[in-house]
């Protein structure tokens, strides 16, 4: 009765979760544009098909990525629409929830709208296929659309076992057959059914010793003494410590049970079940290793990155001209954002400044070429418009990634005091002058870096009396968020630098970023953070 019970208490789970979904499906449907679903999956097509051989195998490339993000127009209808799916998921705390087709010929999910959040999420025309182990068979997806309660649990290192559910639906005009791939979590009801089964066992030895007063010896052989065979093996699988080495050890195989009933089939279901946890031990095992290689990688990039900017302050101890001070705070790992100060000969000091146009490890090894190559332009005794200009062309020469970079960057005379800049799209600078307050100094910019060959750089003179101190930075800095979305804006800045005009370029940097922390709350950093502030104070008699 017991093992009845727990067959129809999972039959009707499955049936339960499988109505849940193709309802919930519908409803999601229900709120999309079908004009922009229509769109968006003829595109997402089109872009899988017409994709380059180079990139067959390599659904999750970084070269694959930008394909795709070339190709696609991210709309205000798209952001709309993924959002709800994003919601969807979310709200009915679901393991996974996207939206795609199928590619039975090659046995691939080809995804549409993926509904996780994270900016890891699956863009338009990336897949998963059977032959990487990410997907089952297209004959068994076909099994499970076509049932009323079939559905495949998979078992995942971040949210545990779930049912995954493909339900198909058709788009208004559109000839692509959509699948709907849904992942509802169950560790809950797992724990359920495992109770559930713990406690039948003892019912059924209770009832074993009952009938063995009628007939021992057949009761005995038949039922008694498998079930206690079972139960002390699931009591020694228990106790086992799953994170030992030798997970070869089949502990329900060796102890297997020949009786030809429902208990020779429990005791072959429990062999099975611990061969597929044994499976699944090992490959969290080898993801979490290449996890800590990853890890280890980037924390040896960091090291290199930083090892690349000047970290040692005071940076000129011998000088009494001039003080100098930077600060970088990198969004992840490795960043974007770089600054640099050298002095070509012993009467003038550069100062840079530069933000790349992305983050993670491409922006930190474009940010190393371009910081190398400008120097190299500037200790050659060009003026910073001529060394943007040189700079520019260098990059564009092998730009595939299409990446650019906005720059500041000046050249002082530290006996005159005399000064010339040049800005390539970067954020304007800022200018106290002794007694005064911190202000913008606002001028024409010049385009950013590497955008595109061939552009202009004009010079723009300064000078700067002793006292005068100068404070750029990156974006990062102005359009810092908090929790709701609000900006830290300039004004924000200058309050934070005129709050003690005459401190230290250290201390003025420190305040900066404690009115930015405070700003921000617990708000995610979403971009690097870099300042430099320079004070001049002239030649000393």
């Amino acid at each position: 009765i017991s093992m009845v019970g727990f067959v129809l208490f999972g039959y009707t789970l499955m049936k339960r979760y499988k109505e849940f979904t193709i309802k919930d499906n519908n409803y999601v449907l229900s709120l999309l544009d079908k004009e922009f679903l229509k769109s968006i999956y003829e595109t997402t097509l089109t872009n899988y098909n017409e994709r380059p051989a180079e990139y067959e195998n390599q659904p999750l490339s970084e070269d694959y990525a930008y394909y795709l993000l070339d190709r696609l127009e991210f709309t205000d209808e798209f952001w709309k629409s993924r959002d709800i799916v994003v919601s969807y998921r979310e709200q009915e705390e679901l393991s996974n929830f996207a939206l795609g087709f199928l590619d039975e010929e090659k046995q691939r999910f080809i995804y549409v709208l993926d509904g996780d959040k994270d900016e890891y999420a699956y863009i338009p025309g990336q897949y998963i296929s059977h032959s990487d182990g990410d997907l089952t068979t297209i004959k068994t997806i076909h099994h499970i659309m076509n049932s009323n309660r079939l559905m495949i649990p998979v078992y995942g290192h971040a949210h545990g076992w779930a049912l995954t559910n493909f339900i198909p639906f058709t788009i208004p005009g559109c000839e692509i057959q959509g699948v709907a791939m849904v992942d509802v979590p169950i560790n809950e009801v797992i724990h359920r059914m495992i109770f559930f089964a713990l406690l039948a066992i003892p019912f059924f030895v209770i009832v074993a010793t009952i009938n063995a007063t009628l007939n021992a010896e057949f009761l005995g052989n038949r039922l008694v003494k498998p079930l206690l065979k079972l139960s002390t093996t699931a009591k020694e699988y228990i106790a086992r410590d799953k994170t030992a080495d030798d997970l070869d050890t089949h502990i329900f195989k060796d102890e297997a049970i020949h009786t030809g009933d429902e208990i020779e089939i429990l005791s072959n279901s429990l062999s099975d079940m611990e061969e597929d946890l044994n499976s699944t031990i090992k490959r969290v095992r080898v993801m979490a290793a290449e996890k800590e290689r990853f890890n280890n990688d980037l924390k040896l990039a960091t090291n290199i990155q930083s090892s690349q900017l000047p970290r040692k302050f005071p940076a000129f101890p011998d000088r009494e001209d001039f003080d100098i001070y930077a600060y970088m705070n990198t969004a992840l790992e490795v960043g974007g954002d770089f600054y640099d100060f050298f002095m070509p000969d012993e009467n003038h000091i550069a100062l840079v400044i530069a933000d790349v146009s992305d983050k993670g490890i491409p922006a930190a090894l474009f940010m190393m070429i371009a910081k190398a190559l400008l120097k190299n332009e500037l200790m050659k005794g060009e003026s910073p418009a001529q060394a943007l200009s040189s700079l520019n062309e260098q990059l564009m020469e092998n730009n595939e990634s299409h990446q650019f970079v906005t720059i500041w960057t000046a050249l002082i005379d530290l006996r005159t005091g005399k000064g010339v800049a040049c800005n390539g799209g970067h954020e304007r600078p800022v200018l106290k002058r002794a007694g005064g307050e911190y202000e913008l100094v606002v001028y024409n910019h010049c385009m950013a870096v590497a955008c595109f060959k061939g552009i202009p750089y004009k010079d723009h003179e300064f000078e700067l009396h002793p006292g005068d101190t100068i404070f750029v930075y990156t974006d990062g800095v102005v359009e810092c968020e908090n929790s709701e979305h609000g900006a830290f804006e300039s004004e924000r800045m200058l309050n934070a630098l005129n709050r003690e005009k005459d401190a230290a370029p250290e201390k003025l940097i420190a305040n900066v970023m404690e009115d930015i922390n405070a700003f921000k709350g617990d708000a995610a950093q979403f971009d690097d953070i870099t300042m430099l502030s320079f004070v001049y104070k002239g030649q000393r008699s």
